[in-house]
């Protein structure tokens, strides 16, 4: 399993993605393993490294976008491990990850995929 995944940025405004990496495949063993990249607005950032082959899996995402008015954060968590449409099927079986922010609605969508 590959511990490195690609984000891009759809936005118009920088953001800054952290995942939260877990111990092992089970969700009810989190770490307090965090990797934080900064992503300029229209960018992409490949082969992020953000664990070892011992522990691949993400246990969440948190993402963030910060101006001089306000800052809006949404985290994404996994509770228990799941098959296709669940968060922890995203997060772990995709290596690509797109992301957009809504200015009308205030909130961000994440696409995922290889």
């Amino acid at each position: 399993m590959a511990v490195t995944k690609t984000i891009v940025n759809r936005s118009s405004q920088q953001l800054r993605v952290t995942f939260l990496v877990r111990n092992g495949d089970d969700p009810n063993t989190p770490s307090d393993r965090k990797v934080s990249v900064d992503i300029p607005a229209g960018e992409m950032q490949e082969h992020i490294r953000y664990s070892d082959e011992r522990n691949p899996y993400l246990n969440g995402v948190i993402i963030q976008l910060q101006d001089a008015t306000s800052s809006i954060q949404q985290a994404l968590y996994v509770l228990q491990r799941g098959k296709a449409g669940t968060m922890d099927y995203k997060l772990n079986t995709n290596t690509i990850f797109e992301i957009s922010y809504s200015e009308n609605e205030n909130s961000f969508a994440m696409e995922a995929h290889n």
